[in-house]
């Protein structure tokens, strides 16, 4: 699942990059660090087990890629069409 996941984001970064779309990548990251933040430290105050853990890290993971797409639908994809 995490080796998808991480096709699904990579795609569209690299897209992203290579259109220009510098400042949606930064708004990306930062939100990508948030929400993976976020999720460690849900997993470490609800004192999760392993599998817990990678369920929630995979949980933020899938959350972020499918940013990454959408950011690369209504951006670069949406001017690429017109």
């Amino acid at each position: 699942m995490l080796l998808t996941t991480a096709a699904a984001k990579s795609a569209p970064n690299f897209l992203l990059q290579h259109t220009g779309y510098f400042r949606e990548i930064v708004r990306l990251s930062i939100v990508n660090i948030l929400v993976m933040t976020t999720a460690v430290a849900v997993a470490r105050i609800a004192d999760f087990d392993v599998v817990g853990f990678l369920a929630a890290y995979a949980g933020a993971f899938v959350t972020v890629a499918v940013l990454y797409i959408i950011v690369a639908i209504r951006g670069s994809l949406r001017d690429a069409a017109r």
